[in-house]
Formats: structure tokens, C-alpha cells, sequence
């Protein structure tokens, strides 16, 4: 993912597990294993590209683009499109724990295997299957296997994407609706190789064969812009970093183009109504309730 670590960091809680395989040029898959002890929760959640998540213990809840919430519980299977901002909550189980298994599939390569023909005009931010029968289940299984797998070739790996598309559409899922496209996710391409020294809006526009006037109006026209974009970059990369690994803050921070880890604080607090520290040792500042 281009704005996860590929490696796994340590052990601490939350636990999670971190792979990522790159395909020719930015396409590329993800996957995240995660595992807490502590309801977490997260406002503003960016997803750049189309994600999956299959609950596999406790239940999660989605708000967010206008949506009724989503309660999904162990067992469901979330896919959410391109673009989606949305409100996270993760609740354990009775027994202590939330997991679940998240994979990341570049837009690019999940319209390349979807089918078009599947393609619905508005597709909802978020699609839900309740129970996913047992050919998708497996696919998903054998796909994250497979990112586990430095040695399985990549037309092996690609085959596995284009066999989940294809159980996800079987569960009516508009994947090619939910990976429209956009100049913002061109930009977030040329911005992700390096989120501490970013290339500038005239190098992006430059890389993207427009003028920097150009490109600052087919953005608004998106209702966003670089500055905005960046951000998101830099705190999803520190939100990953904060629930995948025991980095210490301060490195997150310098890693994804702070100045200080006092400034990513607050930048992370005012976007996802949490600290750092206070996610990753279970606190919470905010909650659905307050």
C-alpha cells in the first residue's frame, strides 16, 4: 500500500501484520491482519483505493459519505470504494479481541479484472455482505496467502485479485463502480513515494503533462486540492504506522513529513479525534456517544 509500511515493526499491541506486493509501476495489493484488545475509534478515515475488510471477530461499525451506519459482525465482509471517508469503530468480541483482515487493492488493478458490465451508475461507499459463501471466502484466503509469499510469481498473485473480484461480484458487489477513476488519485500516486519530501504541485502537474493552474481547478472541481491530499497521505501513513507497528512516535512523524511529533499529534488528534499515544494504548478521547 503506498501509504503502509511494507514490513511488519513489532509485536506490541495492537498487533497487526503488514504485507505489500507492487505490480508494474503504482498498481500494487496490501494486506493488514489486525488484532486489538480495546474498542477503538476513528473519525475521518481516508481509503484511497478499493479495501476490503473481513471481520473475523468482534464487529465493526461505518459511517460516514452520507450513509447509514454499517454494523458488521464477525463473519461479514465490507467493501469500500475508492475515495470514501468514513468514520471507524472496532468493537471486541466477549472473548477480548477485534480482528480482522484488511486488503488494500489498487484502483487501477481492481477495474482492470472487474467487469464492467457490473457496473452499477452511483455505487454506495460501502457495500456489506453479511455472509460471504464459501468460493469467496476462499479466495480471500488464498489472496493473502499469497502476499505472505515472496515467491509466488505475479501472474499467480494477479490471478487471485481477478478470482476476488469475481466472487465479489457473484455477492452483487459493483466493484467497477467502487474504483471510479479520479485526477486526485493520480495525484496521490506522485505524492506517495515520499511522503517527507514530496514533489511540489508544479512537479506533480508537470508529471501529470498539466499546468499547475490546470491542475489546482480540475481539483477543486473534485473538491479537493494537493494541500488537502497531502494531509490525507501523511495521516493515513501515520495512522498505519500507529496501529501496525511500535515505531515510536516521534519517527512516525518524521517519516511522514512532520516537523515535530508535537505537530503530527495534533494534526492526527484534529483528524481522527484521537492522539497517537491515547490509540495506541486504548484511550479514547471521543466516542460515538459523546
Amino acid at each position: 500500500m503506498p501509504w503502509l509500511p511494507t514490513e511488519s515493526q513489532g509485536s506490541n499491541s495492537p498487533d497487526m501484520m503488514l504485507k505489500t506486493k507492487r505490480f508494474e509501476g503504482e498498481r500494487h495489493v496490501g494486506r493488514i491482519k489486525l488484532s486489538v484488545r480495546h474498542h477503538q475509534y476513528i473519525a475521518a478515515v481516508p481509503f484511497p483505493q478499493f479495501t476490503l475488510i473481513l471481520v473475523q471477530a468482534g464487529s465493526k461499525r461505518v459511517a460516514g459519505n452520507g450513509m447509514a451506519r454499517i454494523n458488521a459482525d464477525a463473519g461479514s465482509l465490507l467493501a469500500i470504494a475508492s475515495g470514501s471517508v468514513l468514520t471507524l469503530e472496532n468493537l471486541p468480541s466477549a472473548q477480548g479481541r477485534y480482528e480482522a483482515l484488511c486488503i488494500e487493492i489498487e484502483t487501477g488493478l481492481a477495474r482492470t479484472v472487474a467487469s464492467e458490465m457490473a457496473s452499477i451508475d452511483s455505487a454506495p461507499p460501502v457495500h456489506c455482505v453479511p455472509r460471504p459463501r464459501a468460493f469467496l471466502d476462499e479466495a480471500l484466503g488464498r489472496l493473502a496467502q499469497g502476499l505472505g509469499d515472496e515467491s509466488l510469481p505475479t501472474a499467480v498473485l494477479t490471478a487471485r485479485v481477478a478470482e476476488v473480484i469475481a466472487g465479489l461480484e457473484a455477492e452483487s458487489v459493483p466493484v467497477w463502480s467502487m474504483c471510479r477513476p479520479s485526477l486526485a488519485e493520480r495525484v496521490r500516486r506522485c505524492l506517495a513515494a515520499d511522503l517527507a519530501d514530496p514533489p511540489s504541485p508544479g512537479a506533480v502537474a508537470r508529471d501529470l503533462h498539466l499546468s499547475a493552474p490546470t491542475l489546482r481547478r480540475h481539483l477543486a472541481t473534485e473538491k479537493t486540492s494537493y494541500s488537502e491530499l497531502l494531509s490525507d497521505l501523511r495521516l493515513s501513513a501515520g495512522l498505519a504506522w500507529i496501529q501496525g507497528s511500535d515505531t515510536p512516535i516521534a519517527q512516525v512523524a518524521e517519516r511522514c513529513g512532520y516537523a515535530s511529533a508535537s505537530r503530527f499529534t495534533e494534526r492526527f488528534r484534529a483528524r481522527f479525534g484521537v492522539t497517537p499515544s491515547a490509540l495506541r494504548n486504548g484511550e479514547r478521547a471521543r466516542t460515538a456517544s459523546d
